[in-house]
């Protein structure tokens, strides 16, 4: 089946080498805890402004934006994840959070 998504061809899953260190079940599960908590700590700041009406719409129209410029910029170049991908829950959080 052909397909014009980026992240299903062949060639995407060809480019990224063999790592040093193998991936853990437990560095897996500390760094997903990690996402949540930026993601939760950032919603319930943002909840908080929004009730106190001190947020206001464009940050999250910003957020939004942010969050899909990284999302699309960590699908294109993989190796930016790492970086990308805290910024990206936190930046959702506040996305959620409103």
């Amino acid at each position: 089946m052909r397909t014009s998504n980026p992240m299903l061809k062949k060639e995407a899953f060809r480019k990224e080498g063999a790592s040093a260190s193998a991936m853990t079940i437990g560095g897996t599960v500390g760094k997903t805890f990690i996402m949540l908590i930026l993601l939760l700590a950032t919603s319930v700041y943002s909840y908080i402004q929004m009730i106190e009406g001190t947020m206001k719409m464009p940050v999250l129209i910003g957020a939004l934006i942010v969050a899909a410029i990284i999302a699309f910029a960590s699908m294109f170049f993989p190796r930016i994840s790492p970086f990308g991908a805290p910024i990206y829950a936190a930046v959702e959080g506040v996305v959620l959070g409103s």
